[in-house]
């Protein structure tokens, strides 16, 4: 239950930035905690956390069982590719915010190039 736990809370917090970005409480780039992205963050970071967890406590417990079917770098590879993926960007977006990293697209249209 816990690694479908995640589920459910990234789709809820997709429709909560939503609905509060179409009402200017979103603000994506501000960590306030006025605005929703601070909470969907928090929330999206223990359900990860929490899902992480328990496929590790999953494999650990049943790993002599299914010692036949080699499961650990399958589990490793996909759940390695969620966390990290989510985590890049939890870390992109404040490097962004600093302007450390130019946006590409926000360039190109400024000064199109013909």
């Amino acid at each position: 239950m816990g690694v479908f736990q995640y589920i459910f809370i990234r789709i809820a917090t997709t429709v909560i930035a939503t609905a509060t970005q179409a009402t200017g409480h979103y603000c994506e780039d501000s960590l306030h905690p006025a605005f929703a992205h601070l909470w969907c963050l928090i929330f999206n970071v223990i359900a990860v956390t929490i899902a992480m967890y328990c496929l590790i406590t999953f494999y650990l417990n049943l790993k002599r069982d299914l010692a036949a079917n080699k499961p650990f770098f399958k589990l490793l590879c996909i759940k390695l590719v969620i966390f990290f993926s989510f985590w890049q960007m939890v870390r992109v977006s404040p490097i962004s915010r600093l302007s450390i990293v130019i946006n590409i697209c926000q360039d190109s249209v400024r000064s199109p190039r013909f």
